[in-house]
């Protein structure tokens, strides 16, 4: 349930796409923004969307599974904690691929 607006904050916000001093933005899109350690249910820096026909935003957990940490990795700090913890932290299944990456496209040496 704290995921979702109230009715006060959802007056504070001007609409799909708009930029506004209280909610962030309100997409319509699949694609999700950035999460940020400023990123909170009724912050500015983070992006709403519609879920099950109310304005909401991520939940910690979904934060969570989205940086690729285990449900409840970070359960024992405040949510205003989680959520700059979280959009602090650097997605671990991309630091993986990037390290392939670099890995597989270094020049080979040939043992002399």
């Amino acid at each position: 349930e704290r995921v979702y607006l109230t009715p006060k904050q959802i007056t504070k916000m001007k609409g799909f796409g708009s930029r506004n001093s209280f909610g962030g933005y309100l997409s319509n899109s699949s694609v999700y923004n950035c999460l940020t350690a400023s990123y909170a249910v009724d912050g500015g820096n983070s992006m709403k969307f519609i879920r099950n026909g109310r304005i909401s935003a991520l939940s910690p957990v979904e934060c969570e599974r989205l940086q690729g940490f285990p449900d409840g990795w970070t359960a024992r700090a405040s949510t205003n904690q989680r959520y700059k913890t979280l959009g602090n932290a650097v997605t671990t299944v991309v630091i993986a691929e990037i390290i392939r990456k670099v890995e597989f496209s270094k020049p080979r040496r040939n043992a002399a």
